[in-house]
């Protein structure tokens, strides 16, 4: 249920970096797997440049009628210690400041399709923004950036 999600930054749970690159398959599709990996390892903290950067995940529990196929058909493969990502967010470091203070840019927000219209990605958001304040407090706002979504 969309009551059970829990937040977590990627680099606390490498075990749903694969799942994780699944996820942004399906959003934006055409890029390598190799490319999606580099760019979970770069934005995740803490950076060797020493640059504020979150890769933030939604995450509920998995039922047990849950899971991908496998070559051999069978399901319920468990991943993730039983958690399933719901959504993705990351948030890095913006070049400039914003009104005079630091920003973060909310690089990449994105939802299962199946889970879509249920207030996920505000829960998110909301998440992200409290994550925010209590481990980088500097930065007072966080930027949008937007563009057309390659899935309807």
């Amino acid at each position: 249920a969309e009551g059970d999600l829990s937040l977590v930054e990627i680099g606390a749970a490498p075990d749903l970096v694969a799942e994780t690159v699944e996820l942004l398959k399906d959003q934006w599709p055409g890029v390598s797997e190799e490319t999606r990996m580099k760019a979970i390892a770069r934005y995740t903290s803490p950076r060797s440049d020493g640059a504020t950067s979150f890769t933030l995940l939604l995450t509920r529990k998995q039922s047990k009628i849950e899971g991908r196929a496998s070559s051999d058909g069978a399901t319920g493969i468990k991943k993730g210690d039983g958690k399933v990502v719901v959504a993705h967010a990351r948030l890095h470091a913006a070049k400039s400041t914003f009104k005079n203070a630091k920003a973060l840019i909310l690089h990449s927000l994105c939802v299962r399709k199946e889970l879509r219209n249920h207030g996920i990605g505000k829960r998110l958001l909301d998440a992200a923004k409290a994550y925010v304040v209590k481990h980088a407090p500097e930065n007072k706002y966080i930027l949008l950036k937007t563009q057309p979504s390659n899935v309807e």
